[in-house]
C-alpha cells in the first residue's frame, strides 16, 4: 500500500467512486451524501487536498483534507472494504498526520465522527486530545422569521 497526494481530475473522479462503494456498504447508516459537483469544486479549491491510499495502482482508501494556517482538516473518507485487511486507512491517517508536521502545523484535526461510533473508534486509536466541537447551522433570515 502506498499513500500520495492525487492531482488529477482522474484520480478525484476514482476517489469519488470509492465514496459511491462506501455509501452502498454505510446504507441507511450514512448521514450526509455528497454529489460529485462538489468533489469537482474542491478540487479546485486552494487548501483543499485528496490524498489516496493505493494497491496495486487502484485507489483504495482516500481523504479530503483542508488545510488552514494552523490545522489539517480531515474532512472527508472512503475506502473500499475488499482491501481493509491491508489498513490503507490506518497508514493514510499516520502520513496525513506526518505530513501535517512537516508542513508545519500545529494540529491534526480528525473532525467529528457525526455520531459513528466506529469511526469514533478508529480515530480514537490514534490517541488524539479531545476538545469539544460546535456546529453552526445557518438559516436564511425568512425561515427564521416564519418560525417566529
Amino acid at each position: 500500500v502506498k499513500v500520495r497526494k492525487m492531482e488529477e481530475e482522474k484520480e478525484w473522479r476514482e476517489y469519488y467512486g470509492v465514496y459511491l462503494s462506501s455509501l452502498e456498504r454505510w446504507g441507511e447508516r450514512a448521514t450526509s451524501r455528497y454529489s460529485w459537483k462538489l468533489f469537482e469544486i474542491l478540487k479546485d479549491t486552494p487548501g483543499v487536498e485528496l490524498w489516496c491510499a493505493e494497491y496495486d495502482r487502484k485507489i483504495v482508501a482516500g481523504a479530503v483534507v483542508v488545510y488552514d494556517r494552523h490545522r489539517a482538516i480531515y474532512w472527508h473518507g472512503a475506502s473500499l472494504s475488499e482491501y481493509l485487511h491491508l489498513r490503507p486507512v490506518n497508514l493514510l491517517m499516520f502520513s496525513l498526520i506526518m505530513d501535517a508536521r512537516k508542513r508545519g502545523k500545529l494540529y491534526f484535526d480528525f473532525n467529528p465522527s457525526g455520531g459513528h461510533e466506529g469511526v469514533l473508534r478508529f480515530k480514537r486509536s490514534f490517541y488524539p486530545h479531545e476538545l469539544p466541537s460546535g456546529i453552526i447551522r445557518r438559516e436564511p433570515w425568512w425561515r427564521r422569521f416564519l418560525k417566529g
